[in-house]
């Protein structure tokens, strides 16, 4: 899932701490101000605009020029909560808009002398459009986020725990991550399915086997079920189990039972590769579950869905279900029931290795997966 490195990532680390040339296509007013000239020699109309209207200008925009435009007419009035809408804009949009323009060195100077300020939601803004970003070189300035953050947990919501996790673990930037996990445990019935897949993404990105998350979060499941959830938000949360080793039987069970009666035609071959690599990789091997995707998967043209990485991890997957399908029950892992593996070899193994590999290669060109959550 998480391996290897965007395009987003290669096109903008480190991009804003340089400070070359403006690139082509900088608005007006950076040119104005570059040129010599002060705020207050802008138009007045530039002048006539309240806070509030500022805010809205900033959250709303839909360019990153339009940004540096609002930056360049009104630097000297932006404050702190300015700064942050506009860097959290900023990453935002960058996918749309990469930029390598002075003024956002400038903001992130600014937004590292108020850091000490910040409110709890402030700083997870900053950090998950740090991370956002792939903004690099500014280490000092990160841990004194976190410092900041630590002793105030508690007052996050949902979203800011979701996105602080989800963002020290982009960043690999772990010190946090252990409080972290008591104050998400805290907060996971308030959670929606989003968030649920981010920190259990987050903790499995680390390898951090947080009985503190992954414990109530099993329990929560199990509670309102999985039935409604996105494909993407489950296999994640599945993911993040299986990246630790943290195996919860009756929620594999359950979790197995639904998905095996879903309709998988609507999954992406990503989710129906993770689904029975989470599985597999923690040795539970659900008899219905891999029928149901190796169903799936035989459908004509289904696997040309698949990206390399995706048919490797199915592949892998069922080899693995075939190998535990032939040992006698004394040999197999704790873990592996025998009823689970009943009659399995009918439908083992999946399209063959060669198969496999064919449609792997023709596949090539697809490039990496996109590792958001």
């Amino acid at each position: 899932m998480r391996a290897g490195t965007s395009a987003l990532s290669a096109r903008t680390n480190c991009s804003v701490w340089s400070s070359g040339t403006k690139t082509p296509g900088s608005c007006w007013g950076a040119r104005w101000i570059s040129r010599g000239r002060s705020e207050e020699d802008l138009p007045r109309r530039s002048r006539a605009v309240s806070a509030a209207d500022l805010t809205k200008r900033l959250a709303s925009a839909r360019r990153l020029d339009d940004l540096s435009q609002v930056y360049a007419e009104h630097s000297k009035r932006l404050d702190r909560i300015h700064l942050v809408t506009l860097l959290h804009r900023c990453g935002a949009l960058l996918n749309a808009t990469p930029t390598a323009d002075p003024w956002l060195k400038d903001v992130l100077r600014r937004l590292e002398a108020s850091c000490p300020a910040m409110a709890p939601r402030e700083v997870a803004n900053v950090l998950w459009a740090v991370a956002r970003m792939q903004l690099s070189g500014h280490s000092t300035w990160l841990r004194q986020l976190v410092s900041v953050l630590e002793p105030r947990l508690k007052e996050c919501r949902p979203q800011e725990l979701s996105n602080v996790a989800w963002a020290l673990a982009t960043l690999e930037e772990g010190r946090l991550l252990a409080p972290l996990a008591l104050a998400c445990g805290a907060a996971v019935a308030d959670m929606d399915s989003q968030h649920l897949a981010n920190v259990s993404w987050a903790f499995g990105t680390a390898r951090l086997p947080q009985q503190e998350w992954f414990a109530p979060l099993a329990t929560q499941l199990r509670r309102r079920g999985t039935a409604e959830m996105p494909p993407r938000h489950l296999v994640n949360i599945l993911w993040g189990f299986a990246r630790v080793g943290m195996t919860h039987r009756r929620l594999l069970a359950s979790v197995g039972d639904k998905v095996s009666t879903t309709k998988l035609s609507d999954w992406s071959g990503r989710d129906l590769s993770g689904a029975v690599w989470a599985f597999a990789s923690l040795e539970v091997l659900h008899s219905s579950l891999f029928r149901a995707v190796a169903a799936e998967a035989r459908k004509p043209g289904r696997l040309a869905d698949f990206g390399p990485q995706e048919l490797q991890n199915l592949a892998w997957a069922f080899a693995l279900a075939a190998r535990f399908s032939r040992l006698r029950p004394s040999e197999r892992a704790s873990q592996v029931e025998s009823e689970d593996l009943d009659n399995l070899s009918d439908v083992l193994p999946l399209p063959s290795r060669r198969r496999l590999l064919e449609v792997a290669s023709s596949n090539g060109d697809r490039g990496e997966e996109d590792d958001d959550v």
